[in-house]
């Protein structure tokens, strides 16, 4: 599952903001928004909660984003069941109530993918369900959703935030024999944990192949309480090894009922010498009334 699931935190970042029922009838045409790093946000869209079928903003159906998204869900969670030797049917589940809201992106950079965010109607920022790239004959191509639950309203006006630009360090601390120690910037105190996880990974159809077994992996955790997102900022923490490399990323989550965040790198905690915190500020782009259910 490491592929395109874990590529997820070196970082474009997406905000969606949901805001209420809008009339159905009064759909526009999405126009297609370039950004200044060449990204295209090229649609927005709606699925039903078990992803397996999709339309886009206007509620005409999909074919092209139900096979992409069904088909690397169903991959994925059927990787995840033979690895725990569960049913993979389970994983998947039965039909449930809900929706989920897409948005299909063109990429410059298959090597430096985005990770997105989703601004709630709470105006909260969450994770998204699933970001999906790696696409046969569509590398540059990608695919992000979040889960809008059990809706009422039959649309919602979704406002996309994209941070594109340059990322800037804004705080800098260093590891020396495991003491921490700040050299410049916002001093954001992070926690260096040395954990493990289980291998695990999915086959794709026609796609790289991933792998699943049991053999540990050595990681390193880094947790921090990010600033105040004033301006509608973008975060991500960078770690370096001790020959200044950096060390890959396998991700990030916000721990429930706790305002830190965990980010952890494939590596030892001994490789371990500058932990660095970044932002970036958003673009916007128009916004757009996806329905929430497809016409008939």
């Amino acid at each position: 599952m490491q592929g395109a699931l874990t590529r997820l935190s070196a970082l474009l970042s997406i905000f969606v903001l949901g805001s209420g029922c809008i009339d159905s009838t009064v759909v526009t045409k999405f126009e297609p928004a370039v950004l200044s790093d060449g990204t295209v946000v090229q649609s927005l869209g709606a699925c039903d909660a078990n992803l397996d079928r999709c339309w886009t903003y206007d509620g005409v159906a999909s074919p092209v984003e139900s096979e992409l998204i069904a088909g690397r869900t169903t991959a994925i969670a059927t990787a995840v069941a033979e690895a725990f030797g569960a049913d993979s049917g389970d994983s998947v589940g039965g039909a449930r109530p809900g929706a989920y809201l897409w948005v299909r992106a063109t990429i410059e950079d298959p090597d430096n993918l985005p990770s997105l965010l989703f601004l709630s109607e709470s105006g909260d920022a969450v994770e998204p369900s699933f970001v999906y790239t790696g696409f046969p004959d569509a590398e540059n191509l990608l695919l992000a959703g979040y889960d809008l639950g059990v809706r009422v309203n039959p649309s919602v006006a979704a406002t996309v935030l994209a941070a594109v630009g340059p990322w800037q360090s804004v705080g800098v601390y260093s590891i020396n024999s495991g003491k921490l120690t700040h050299e410049s910037g916002f001093a954001f105190n992070p926690i260096a944990l040395a954990t493990s996880v289980d291998r695990l990974g999915a086959r794709f159809p026609d796609t790289a192949t991933a792998f699943v077994s049991t053999e540990r992996e050595p990681r390193i955790r880094v947790s921090l309480q990010l600033p105040e997102t004033a301006g509608r900022l973008a975060w991500r923490v960078v770690a370096f090894g001790s020959n200044a490399q950096e060390l890959e990323s396998c991700g990030s989550m916000t721990r429930p009922g706790v305002a830190s965040r965990d980010y952890e790198f494939r590596g030892r905690l001994d490789d371990l010498a500058r932990i660095e915190l970044q932002s970036r500020e958003y673009e916007s782009v128009p916004t757009q009334t996806v329905l929430l259910r497809p016409q008939r």
